[in-house]
């Protein structure tokens, strides 16, 4: 199923409400990871670069960011096509994973996409684990500091549009030549 919405997922004439429709038919519990719906979604989203962000939102809140591989992880987190909300989702959940790695502390409450992310993500040999950690460390932190670049952005432009709203007709006049009064 999830191979047909990948499929049809390009057709611009698939609206939103059929294309939620038809994630939805797919049972969570039959899926083990999301790789498949995040695929989806993000044909989906780059065949419809003027979508607005509420129905951005709706699409992405398809998939369960934690049920995502360390692959399909790692392409989220740098997909501008998501939402802001959802990118924020993928990047907890990664933190978190790295934490309970670097703790030691496998939850058995896990699903298995994280289970098997862990256990891809840091091999045996304890110098490639720091050097890994240590890579995606610096990636989070760029992936953070890019998130709030655009958080600023995003403010700026909202300030700007308020300035430009607010400034229309509140102008101080002059008065005209024959008002002027002369003290003498």
């Amino acid at each position: 199923m999830e191979s047909y919405l990948a499929e049809i997922a390009s057709d611009c004439n698939l609206s939103v409400s059929k294309f939620l429709s038809l994630v939805e038919l797919i049972p969570e519990q039959s899926r083990v990871t999301d790789d498949g719906v995040y695929r989806a979604i993000d044909i989906y989203l780059k065949a419809r670069p003027t979508i607005s962000d509420l129905e951005k939102k709706e699409v992405c809140s398809l998939m369960d960011c934690q049920k995502l591989s360390r692959e399909a992880c790692a392409h989220a987190t740098q997909n501008d096509h998501l939402s802001v909300q959802t990118l924020v989702q993928v990047l907890y959940y990664e933190q978190q994973c790295l934490q309970d790695v670097m703790n030691g502390s496998v939850s058995s409450g896990d699903s298995p996409a994280v289970i098997s992310s862990r256990v891809n993500l840091y091999p045996s040999d304890i110098h490639p684990v720091s050097d890994e950690l240590s890579s995606l460390k610096r990636e989070n932190d760029d992936l953070k500091l890019e998130l709030m670049k655009m958080k600023m952005r995003l403010k700026e432009r909202k300030i700007n549009v308020s300035k430009i709203g607010s400034a229309g007709g509140k102008g101080r006049t002059r008065p005209a030549k024959d008002r002027r009064h002369s003290i003498s």
